[in-house]
């Protein structure tokens, strides 16, 4: 058994196998992670998002749109799109960068 385990370790086709299962792993994790952080954010809060966005124009149709979709999804308890995950992360480091506070409003 312990010569096992030494040439799954040696062998080099095992260690690929072992980094692409801990890359799939360290994605899913980080995805998880995002979508903890949009769905940590209440959907009046993705609302006024999108009111930010419009008057500051720091976001794009595009986002604004996202931001509502979010809220929405948010507010009927679905389940939010890849594309969704990854512009509101975009979104929220907009917000960070520029007005922050919005975040703590209730």
């Amino acid at each position: 058994l312990f010569e096992s385990c030494i040439s799954n370790l040696i062998d080099s086709k095992s260690n690929i196998q072992r980094r692409v299962i801990t890359e799939e792993e360290t994605e899913m994790i980080q995805i998880n992670e995002e979508l903890k952080k949009l769905k940590s954010i209440s959907p009046k809060i993705w609302y006024n998002i999108n009111d930010w966005g419009k008057v500051t124009e720091l976001l794009t149709n595009n986002q604004q749109t996202a931001a509502m979709n979010i809220a929405s999804r948010l507010g009927n308890n679905h389940k939010l799109s890849e594309y969704e995950r990854v512009t509101g992360i975009k979104i929220l480091d907009i917000v960070i960068q520029n007005s922050p506070e919005i975040l703590s409003e209730s």
